[in-house]
């Protein structure tokens, strides 16, 4: 390896970044320690990575290791970039095809013996069901949350559109 760009964004606890190679080439790395939360997760991601259908657009996945407490994973670089906020209708456009691709080429899924995305998230996520179960419908407020209120600061006035990308529709 001739140099390693580090890379912000993502879901993934560890080390994130481009690195190039002694010929040039450049490939995304995703490490993650063996002990870190997410690495159940980045395990899946390897299973999967390998086995999806070359229809589907994504990066392949070139290897993928454990060694010295870390779980290494080696992608195919991707061209682009992060889209802008609020995204720019070319890029909506570009990542609703590529998700319309996606839902074409993985239903039914071809990679079996995997846990369900409920199954998952399980423990994740759960603001808005919790909220149900309170009687909190449409625009929520800090009071309206209660005690949840304390988890995590959050703006004054929130609905779900503004975070499931609805936008009320």
């Amino acid at each position: 390896m001739r140099d390693f760009e580090e890379r912000q964004g993502g879901f993934s606890f560890g080390v994130l970044g481009v690195a190039t190679l002694t010929t040039g080439e450049q490939v995304f790395i995703k490490a993650v320690g063996d002990d870190a939360a997410g690495v159940r997760d980045c395990r899946t991601e390897t299973v999967v990575a390998a086995a999806l259908p070359r229809t589907v657009p994504t990066p392949r996945l070139r290897f993928a290791c454990e060694l010295a407490g870390w779980l290494l994973l080696c992608f195919e670089i991707t061209p682009g970039a992060q889209p802008h906020k609020p995204w720019w209708p070319d890029e909506l456009s570009a990542a609703l095809e590529a998700l319309a691709v996606c839902a074409r080429e993985l239903t039914p899924s071809p990679i079996g013996g995997l846990p369900t995305l409920a199954e998952r998230m399980a423990g994740r996520c759960e603001t808005w069901r919790e909220l149900e179960r309170n009687g909190v419908r449409g625009a929520v407020t800090v009071d309206s949350m209660g005690g949840m209120g304390t988890r995590a600061p959050v703006p004054s006035r929130l609905r779900r559109s503004d975070v499931d990308g609805t936008g009320g529709r």
